[in-house]
C-alpha cells in the first residue's frame, strides 16, 4: 500500500507533487486529490485504479455525472490526471 503510493509520487516531477496527493482506499484503488477547486470551492478528488500491466483508470461519479478514463499508461499518467481532474468541473 504504502510502497504504491510512494511509486506513484515519484512519477510526478517536482513542479507537480504540490498539485495531487494519493489516499488508499483498498488494494489497487487510491483517491487523488487535487488542488484545483470546484466552482463550489471543494477539492477535485476521484479514485484511480491499476492493474498488475501497469495499465491505470480513472473514475469520477457525483450523483448523475460519472466520467471515466481508460487504459491509461504510467508514462501519461500526470498529464492524464491533471486533464481529468480539469474534466470534471466542466
Amino acid at each position: 500500500m504504502n510502497q504504491e503510493i510512494a511509486r506513484l509520487k515519484n512519477i510526478w516531477n517536482e513542479w507537480s507533487q504540490n498539485l495531487v496527493s494519493f489516499k488508499y482506499v483498498q488494494d489497487n484503488n487510491y483517491l487523488v486529490e487535487t488542488k484545483f477547486m470546484t466552482r463550489n470551492n471543494k477539492p477535485i478528488s476521484f479514485n484511480l485504479f491499476f492493474d498488475e500491466d501497469g495499465i491505470y483508470r480513472m473514475r469520477y461519479q457525483k450523483e448523475k455525472k460519472i466520467l471515466e478514463v481508460n487504459n491509461i499508461k504510467e508514462e501519461n499518467l500526470p498529464a492524464e490526471i491533471l486533464r481529468f481532474a480539469l474534466m470534471i468541473d466542466n
